[in-house]
């Protein structure tokens, strides 16, 4: 009887082990200098910089070279993750930019907004693997994008959502697809494509590693 008291009692003094927290990282350009972006700040293609645009400092892809362009952010990521950024861009007479967000490097799976052909393209390596209408785009206004990547039984599913900055974010996906191959392993990034020969600006970069909340 003892033996079984002691064995309730070791249990119900048992340390809680609170659940663990997805890893995420913020970048918000405010502590950096204005310039040339840090090592930190990978610039695939495309020139980049970090000005002060409203008071705020941020990311900026320069209108010249006009190149579909990307820069990589935040730690190397596989499995479950995230990434989300505010943008905003203009358009000129005839011409619109293109810009996103991407997980797992380069060669990875990527939401590009495309406001000429109001609509959503979700991308895998140059692929592109699903797209959805979206007319909702002002020039000139931040917006919200956000890419996740999650698995789904044995395969994995990829969501994108769009929205106005200061919106609450929607429920459901503005676009989703489920892989056909595994998503692989790589840094996060911004995307962008100033065929507008205007520039294309970034803030509030968050990367999660959602599977560190395991």
């Amino acid at each position: 009887m003892k033996s079984c008291v002691s064995v309730l009692v070791s249990v119900l003094l048992a340390p809680v082990v609170p659940a663990q927290e997805p890893a995420s990282a913020v970048e918000t350009f405010e502590k950096l200098p204005a310039g040339p972006p840090p090592d930190s700040l990978m610039v695939i293609e495309g020139s980049w910089g970090v000005v002060e645009e409203a008071g705020n400092k941020v990311l900026e892809l320069h209108a010249e070279p006009v190149v579909d362009a990307a820069l990589l952010i935040g730690p190397s990521l596989k499995e479950g993750a995230s990434v989300r950024a505010k943008a905003k861009a203009a358009k000129s007479r005839r011409a619109f930019p293109r810009f996103g967000v991407g997980l797992y490097g380069v060669s990875g799976v990527k939401v590009r907004v495309v406001p000429a052909q109001k609509k959503l393209e979700l991308l895998q390596g140059e692929e592109v693997i699903a797209e959805a209408p979206f007319d909702s785009w002002t020039e000139g206004a931040w917006w919200q994008v956000e890419l996740k990547v999650l698995p789904s039984g044995e395969s994995w599913r990829a969501e994108a959502r769009v929205w106005a900055d200061g919106a609450e974010a929607p429920a459901a996906a503005s676009l989703e697809k489920v892989l056909t191959s595994a998503p692989g392993q790589g840094r996060a990034s911004v995307l962008g494509s100033p065929y507008a020969n205007k520039p294309v600006h970034f803030d509030d970069v968050l990367v999660t590693d959602l599977a560190k909340g395991k």
